[in-house]
């Protein structure tokens, strides 16, 4: 019987603790679920925050729940559930806060804007959308949230000119309606597509207006509208304004003004042309283009120049006529006739005059002759630095006909008119100021010169340039035997400077503890060398006697070697063109 019941109760304490077991997965494997019951504005007391608080009921999830805040069809938010774990639960508040996120719900980015209010809210558990509730929240209530923001707004009405009547200015004056800002309001005046000016609003406060008047002044700025500068000009007359706020650029409008009203507006000022006065010549310049700034209405401004050096040619009047006052941008080209002798022109051709009408580039002579003696250059005095004159030529290149002092130049038809032109032709004599390097023909040594092909750099010549002996190079070493000593060239081997030693005064060597010992030395004051002599007392007398021991060069010995050295003569740089 004891055995029976306690084989019943293990059997329902088995089950008790299935059920408890199974209980949690059951309602895990359940299917999503869940409501919304409501939506309101919320404010900070400690728990809940200043939000729209969307409260759901029966919610059961096994991954994820989210609320998505929407103003019509445009989703504002989307706000996830997190730090909650999955489960059922039979009452939740989804704040979606305009301030500080709440902790439990994390918000897509959003801007909370006073003017879009939200409407509606829907929930999606695991994925799914389950429930969409539609409400209406308070306008005012909405707005005043901490954290929602004034949205940019704002249109033209109209534009037209104002008049200074004590409270509008002499200006552009647009109208504005319904400007909602929060950092800046700009108005662009232009005409046709060029930027007048921008006007931009100061001292006022952000925030919503009704009506506002930029005022653009011709004259006097109005205090509330900074001007970026400009100066208004009687013919570009304003035709559109651009409205942009907080950056953005919201409304465009064009007008119409009254032209001579814009002119009458005190700070317009007349426009100013321009006013070119050119010489008409092509591949010549007989005189530098004049250009003059001149203001509408205002007299032509003469030319400042004189129309007689033209050489061959005089002046016949300028093209188009003359007129009395500027009214648009305006050329005058000149026109000429040829003189009625036969003309011929002698130019520099790079080269100016440096005795007669110093600086001048050409000069001319006039006959009335069918052909006339070509001058030289003495008269004429064309000088080119580096360059001797070198004759004339009919083209300045020299690929034309060439003439020299004493030739006689025959006029044709085929020489413009009657007119020659001739051109200083000039060859470059100062080569050895712009030589550059070739190539080295052959090497110098320490005693013979080398060879070199330089180019002139300004005529391209070439020419073969002496390159200097190197010259011995002993590096300020001494090499020495017993009776000589001399240097010896690191390049090729030569010795040079060989002398007998030049000894000093034999003096005591003494040993390591200061005492005189019987040996003296002497040392050669050139090279260092070092000779040792032994003292010998006889008779009462001493006598020094150089011993065997020597201080010898390490190096081999060597004959002396005075008789072989010769010494090395400088070298002159030879320049010798080449053929």
């Amino acid at each position: 019987m004891k055995a029976c019941i306690s084989r019943k109760f293990f059997c329902l304490l088995l089950a008790v603790v299935m059920v408890c077991t199974l209980l949690p997965i059951t309602a895990l494997a359940a299917e999503p679920s869940g409501s919304i019951e409501s939506a309101a504005i919320t404010h900070d007391n400690g728990i809940l925050k200043n939000a729209v608080s969307v409260e759901l009921k029966n919610v059961n999830f096994a991954e994820s729940v989210a609320v998505k805040l929407y103003s019509g069809d445009t989703l504002l938010t989307t706000a996830t559930l997190q730090g909650v774990t999955p489960g059922s639960y039979g009452f939740l508040t989804c704040c979606i806060a305009t301030e500080t996120a709440d902790a439990n719900w994390a918000l897509t980015p959003w801007t909370p804007k006073d003017d879009v209010v939200p409407d509606k809210a829907v929930l999606v558990v695991d994925g799914h959308e389950l429930d969409t509730k539609t409400f209406t929240l308070d306008a005012d209530e909405w707005a005043a949230l901490p954290g929602t923001v004034l949205p940019y707004s704002g249109s033209i009405e109209r534009a037209a000119i104002t008049h200074d009547n004590g409270i509008l200015k002499n200006a552009v004056s647009v109208d504005l309606k319904n400007v909602t800002f929060k950092t800046s309001v700009q108005v662009k005046l232009y005409s046709g597509n060029t930027l007048l000016t921008t006007a931009t609003l100061q001292g006022l406060n952000p925030g919503s207006h009704g009506f506002l008047t930029c005022c653009i002044a011709t004259e006097t700025a109005d205090e509330y509208w900074a001007l970026t500068p400009w100066t208004p000009k009687d013919d570009v007359v304003p035709d559109k304004a651009v409205l942009v706020v907080d950056g953005h650029e919201l409304d465009t409008k064009t007008f119409t003004l009254d032209a001579e009203d814009w002119t009458n507006l005190p700070g317009t000022v007349p426009p100013s042309y321009t006013v070119t006065y050119t010489d008409g010549v092509e591949d010549e310049v007989v005189f530098a283009d004049q250009s003059y700034t001149v203001k509408y209405n205002e007299a032509t401004p003469a030319f400042q120049g004189d129309l007689t050096k033209y050489p061959g040619w005089k002046f016949k009047a300028w093209t188009p006529d003359l007129a009395d006052t500027v009214t648009e941008d305006v050329t005058y080209t000149a026109a000429w006739e040829p003189k009625g002798a036969n003309t011929i022109i002698y130019w520099g051709n790079g080269g100016t005059r440096s005795k007669y009408s110093v600086g001048d580039t050409f000069w001319s002579e006039y006959t009335s002759a069918a052909e006339i003696k070509v001058r030289g250059n003495g008269f004429l005095s064309f000088a080119l630095d580096e360059y001797a004159f070198n004759g004339w030529n009919t083209k300045a290149d020299g690929t034309g006909d060439s003439y020299k002092s004493g030739d006689m130049y025959k006029f044709t038809a085929a020489h413009d008119l009657d007119r020659a032109n001739l051109y200083a032709q000039w060859v470059h004599v100062a080569c050895d100021k712009h030589l550059e390097d070739v190539k080295v023909i052959t090497e110098p040594t320490c005693t013979e010169k080398g060879l070199k092909l330089c180019r002139c750099t300004v005529c391209g010549d070439e020419y073969e340039v002496e390159i200097p002996a190197l010259g011995h190079d002993h590096g300020g070493r001494w090499t020495w035997n017993r009776e000589e000593h001399w240097k010896k060239c690191l390049r090729c081997g030569a010795i040079i400077d060989c002398e007998e030693h030049t000894y000093g005064d034999w003096k005591p060597v003494v040993d390591n503890k200061g005492k005189d010992t019987d040996r003296e030395e002497r040392s050669c004051t050139v090279c260092g060398f070092t000779q040792y002599a032994q003292t010998i007392h006889i008779g009462g007398s001493t006598v020094t006697k150089p011993t065997d021991e020597q201080n010898p060069n390490t190096g081999a010995q060597v004959p002396s070697l005075l008789p072989a050295l010769a010494v090395l003569a400088g070298a002159a740089v030879v320049l010798r063109k080449r053929k």
